[in-house]
């Protein structure tokens, strides 16, 4: 049992330092930006955030199993707030609200789930714009062979080709129209279906 205890108080220790280098990193950006802050400040006020948002790192490891979310949070808000330092409360409630966003808490009712449309559409636009390594844009023999194959099953069958357009929507960002929605939600729904046909008719072998 101590052993587990210690463990424990290992992992949080971890994941405290992470957050608190995250901190760091952002009050560096922020007051900084506004002039210079002295590095006993920083550090000081980092310790004040770190207590107050460091609880996250646990939710976010038992619902999602990654506690370094809240850390990239961190980073993500540094990137994206270009204005003054706004107190301790503003950033608790910034971080908290995109923690919720990350892993969900409560049940959403209809209008905030057409915001969370809104949101996935912003995020795929946004992944659009984010810097990729050369070697990922390459073409392997693999990848060519699968498109082959994908441009022969859509030019045999609409329901493939209209998958393609779905898949091409879904990945550009952009938003989904009724008909696309509802696709989604057959092709979903069809998939476990068609994986246990598989199975049955001996194309797939059972993991």
């Amino acid at each position: 049992m101590a052993q587990d205890v210690g463990s424990d108080s290992e992992r949080d220790a971890k994941w405290k330092r992470s957050v608190n280098f995250s901190c760091i990193h952002f009050l560096r950006k922020v007051l900084w930006r506004q002039g210079a802050a002295s590095n006993d400040i920083v550090d000081s006020l980092a310790a004040e955030l770190t207590e107050k948002i460091f609880h996250w790192s646990d939710w976010c490891e038992n619902l999602r199993g990654d506690a370094e979310i809240v850390s990239r949070a961190i980073q993500y808000l540094a990137e994206q707030h270009d204005g003054p330092w706004r107190g301790v409360d503003w950033f608790v409630n910034s971080i908290q609200l995109l923690i919720q966003l990350a892993v969900p808490e409560n049940v959403l009712d209809e209008n905030s789930v057409d915001f969370l449309y809104d949101v996935q559409q912003g995020i795929s636009q946004s992944i659009q714009t984010a810097p990729i390594r050369k070697e990922e844009l390459r073409i392997t023999d693999s990848m060519a062979k699968q498109i082959k194959l994908l441009q022969e099953a859509g030019c045999e069958y609409g329901a493939v080709s209209d998958l393609l357009e779905l898949v091409e929507s879904v990945f550009h960002g952009e938003r989904l129209e009724g008909y696309q929605k509802e696709l989604l939600l057959v092709a979903a729904t069809a998939a476990p279906f068609v994986r246990v046909e598989r199975i049955e008719r001996k194309i797939d072998k059972l993991d």
